[in-house]
């Protein structure tokens, strides 16, 4: 794994000025994870360049980039024009629906078992079916939201003969008007926009940086999250300051594997949920409070 970062005011001497004006970038091992950091000194054209002939010749198509590189938009339009991928956390996010949902029931003191889940996406994989079939074990109600039904025809009869489970298929705009928490992996902005979201309902986008437009919407709208982990972790990773730390985890566990593979590494390495963020930043626990007390109060007006 490939760690970049950019260190134009650390303090060097006249050999290591040269060193860098020569190679254009400074490159260490990091042993306890079997990678390398790559220094830049500076995003000039030279030294990009020199940088894409290492990353050619060695074969390197994928990094994990610091913070403030992930600001600079002149090394950023570098990355797109040679077309580098890079971790930027979602593989990750959707990897911790499991954790992301545990947090939220925690946090509004809710049982599982009483939630109505709302599975949104124009595609199919092997995590989602994962997440699909785990949930609908456990909640009141899953439902599918698509485009094509047929997709999920397998994981339909499954969980119908394996477990007497009926996988339910709503679909037009009051599609979601039951759901508890809407797990929207792929829907854009415009088609989330096109269906009735519950007033008081939690959504979750693990692509888009979603705005619900529907003005009477006063639930959460989650669109990012922050973890905290293990401090044997942390220990490897003391050489990578000024990385994002979800970039930092998504980078050490990501692997062409079955979900349940990572969901058990996950586990291991007692990540945490830290908090989630909204449009403006951090939701706040009195948000999650906040949200549960006017339910209540709406009941108590009805007399239930």
């Amino acid at each position: 794994m490939i760690y970049i970062k950019l260190d134009s005011k650390k303090e060097i001497s006249f050999l290591e000025k040269l060193k860098y004006k020569i190679k254009g970038f400074e490159i260490e091992s990091i042993e306890e994870i079997d990678s390398r950091l790559i220094t830049l000194r500076e995003d000039s054209g030279k030294t990009l360049n020199k940088l894409e002939n290492f990353l050619n010749q060695n074969c390197i198509n994928s990094l994990c980039i610091s913070n403030e590189l992930l600001r600079n938009n002149n090394f950023m339009e570098f990355i797109k024009e040679n077309k580098i991928s890079y971790y930027d956390g979602k593989w990750l996010f959707k990897n911790l629906t499991e954790k992301i949902i545990d947090y939220i029931m925690n946090l509004k003191n809710e049982r599982l078992d009483y939630q109505e889940i709302t599975v949104v996406t124009n595609h199919i994989d092997k995590t989602i079916v994962y997440f699909i079939e785990m949930f609908s074990q456990k909640v009141k109600l899953v439902n599918v939201v698509t485009k094509n039904e047929k997709m999920f025809k397998k994981l339909k009869d499954k969980l119908y003969n394996e477990y007497g489970i009926i996988l339910n298929f709503p679909y037009g705009p009051k599609a979601f008007l039951k759901s508890d928490i809407i797990l929207n992996y792929d829907y854009s902005e415009d088609e989330i926009n096109n269906f009735i979201i519950p007033r008081r309902c939690v959504l979750i986008n693990f692509e888009e940086c979603i705005e619900v437009k529907t003005k009477s919407f006063n639930g959460i709208n989650v669109v990012g999250y922050k973890i905290d982990f293990d401090e044997c972790i942390k220990d490897k990773l003391q050489l990578l300051e000024g990385f994002d730390r979800n970039l930092l985890y998504e980078s050490l566990i990501y692997k062409n594997t079955l979900p349940e593979n990572i969901n058990r590494i996950i586990n291991i390495d007692k990540i945490k949920i830290l908090s989630l963020l909204g449009k403006k930043g951090e939701i706040k626990k009195s948000e999650y409070i906040k949200n549960i007390k006017k339910v209540v109060n709406s009941l108590d007006k009805t007399g239930n």
